[in-house]
């Protein structure tokens, strides 16, 4: 799909509510950069209301959600996406620093992604990732065969506990960036999962696609499922989120929809 029907889904999502987009991008497998034939198109944003909706009694509305086809689109409220990145939620860091943008509407993105190169809490993110990591583990490890989107879901988790130990920064959210991290098997998972073949065009490839288990990919899972997250420095973002937040709802609205 064309990026301009992809800002559009996000626009419908809005409900004619009086909000003002301020950033929109890809999630999941498209953004991880191992979309299959029939991967959906999982459409994300932060919105801002007007200022007066978040003087009164009552909390503004935090989540947009709206579910069509191929599409999945889902938007968080500006202070509500702010709160989980003082937490480093790892779906919130993922959102921002995706690799596929639709648009900016707002200089203060790239100020907040400082703010978080600078201060993440990896610890938290480590422990997110692992905890992802061993619980699709005892659920989808256990016969001969696996689903190659889940195979992957746990190394790219893991791997990116991998990185946050060795490099002490945010991971990179698409995957071929992780390559110095690819264990043994690794690639010809990714190729397969993509539809690459050696020997000619690429084959059509489903979101339901199996494999037998690779015992070196499983002997990675092993290993770095028996790491426990190194602690790092803590920083409270706060102060800085503070300081985007209400420099975002002073500004003009550019955006709005």
């Amino acid at each position: 799909m064309k990026s301009e029907e992809l800002l559009q889904a996000a626009k419908d999502a809005c409900f004619d509510r009086a909000v003002e987009m301020v950033y929109v991008c890809e999630s999941g497998s498209r953004a991880w950069g191992f979309a299959s034939s029939d991967s959906d198109y999982d459409v994300r944003f932060f919105f801002k209301q007007p200022v007066m909706e978040y003087v009164r009694i009552g909390t503004p509305v935090e989540y947009l959600q709206k579910t069509s086809g191929v599409l999945d689109v889902v938007g968080w409220d500006i202070r509500k996406a702010l709160g989980l990145l003082r937490k480093s939620n790892c779906s919130a860091v993922e959102w921002l620093f995706s690799p596929v943008v639709y648009r900016e509407y707002s200089a203060y993105i790239n100020q907040l992604r400082n703010v978080m190169r600078e201060g993440a809490d990896l610890t938290a993110m480590q422990h997110h990732y692992r905890g992802m990591a061993m619980k699709h583990v005892k659920r989808y490890l256990v016969s001969d065969r696996v689903s190659l989107k889940k195979y992957l879901y746990i190394l790219r988790g893991l791997m990116c506990c991998h990185w946050m130990r060795l490099y002490q920064t945010i991971p990179p959210v698409w995957v071929p960036d992780l390559e110095a991290l690819y264990p043994p098997g690794f690639q010809e998972l990714l190729d397969l999962k993509k539809g690459r073949t050696s020997e000619g065009p690429s084959r059509e490839t489903s979101e339901k696609d199996t494999m037998r288990r690779n015992p070196d990919l499983d002997r990675y899972i092993g290993e770095q499922l028996a790491i426990e997250p190194v602690r790092f420095q803590y920083h409270d973002l706060c102060g800085p989120l503070n300081e985007i937040l209400e420099a975002e709802l002073m500004r003009g609205r550019d955006g709005l929809i």
